[in-house]
């Protein structure tokens, strides 16, 4: 069981790190590795997939979890629309689902986004999550999709309107050995847009925070890779880092297998010694949205 007590009980905490775990909801398998992520390792945080086949299961072990904030996962791809409408003009669902990102994206920056069904489905993602009992703590979109163009104004207008205080708008990573440059275009294009249309529109009271994860989505973060990137962060106040933690089963690798991801590798870091002691060098207060300071 990973512990961050001691020498940080003795020393004033530099900075704030929220481990999120995304994707509650999507799937049994992995609600079951980010529970033990949260139990036995640093997760403090987990993003609710409200339209996720596993919904009601996530939320029935986080009664469980007493200490773990919620938020709310706004999904337009792949799942199955609580709303029951395409959010692409002129396109019906594939069988009932979302369409993949490559569409959505493409659909966003040509402009062709319902934006009226956007509202729709996000509006009762949110309020499922509500209703399940849950005071969401923070927004973001399933793969990013939030800051696509068009879509931010709405998440924005949403998070102020149900009293939301925290939104994952820029991603932060740097590129390395092994990393894929397509990925890291992708990155680039979604923090040159932040920066240029999303930052400079945040009210006063929420301030942004780097997210980290984005480049290794997926089970290639390592404990080395976060104690770097964390000590060029320690001037920020928060910091968020992004995991997909999970106990895959049957049902997870046919579902979600064609994203590649290693579920368990991420499951072991957040439960990982040496990520424990790393934090309590740099002196970071593991913390959820719920419990950051402003």
């Amino acid at each position: 069981m990973v512990k961050t007590d001691g020498r940080a009980d003795q020393e004033p905490e530099r900075f704030q790190v929220v481990f999120n775990a995304d994707d509650f909801g999507l799937d049994e398998g992995i609600n079951a590795g980010i529970v033990q992520s949260y139990k036995n390792g640093v997760v403090r945080s987990a993003s609710l997939t409200a339209c996720g086949a596993a919904f009601e299961d996530a939320v029935a072990r986080a009664r469980n979890c007493r200490n773990l904030g919620l938020g709310a996962h706004l999904t337009l791809t792949e799942e199955i629309p609580l709303a029951g409408r395409s959010v692409i003009e002129g396109r019906d669902l594939e069988h009932g689902r979302f369409t993949a990102l490559g569409p959505l994206a493409r659909a966003a920056f040509r402009g062709r986004l319902d934006m009226a069904a956007v509202e729709r489905e996000w509006r009762a993602q949110i309020e499922r999550v509500i209703a399940a009992g849950a005071r969401p703590t923070h927004l973001d979109g399933h793969q990013w999709t939030h800051l696509l163009p068009g879509l931010f104004p709405l998440c924005l207008l949403l998070a102020r309107e149900y009293n939301i205080p925290r939104l994952r708008t820029l991603p932060d990573d740097h590129f390395g050995r092994g990393d894929n440059p397509r990925r890291f275009l992708e990155l680039r294009i979604l923090a040159w847009n932040s920066r240029r249309h999303v930052l400079p529109h945040l009210p006063p009271g929420m301030r942004p925070y780097p997210t980290l994860g984005f480049l290794r989505a997926g089970g290639k973060l390592t404990a080395e890779y976060l104690g770097r990137r964390l000590s060029d962060l320690k001037d920020q106040p928060l910091v968020e880092v992004m995991l997909h933690p999970g106990r895959p089963d049957t049902d997870t690798r046919t579902r979600y297998g064609h994203w590649g991801y290693d579920w368990e590798n991420d499951a072991r870091l957040a439960q990982d010694m040496v990520l424990a002691r790393l934090l309590l060098t740099l002196r970071a207060r593991i913390v959820s949205f719920g419990e950051c300071e402003p």
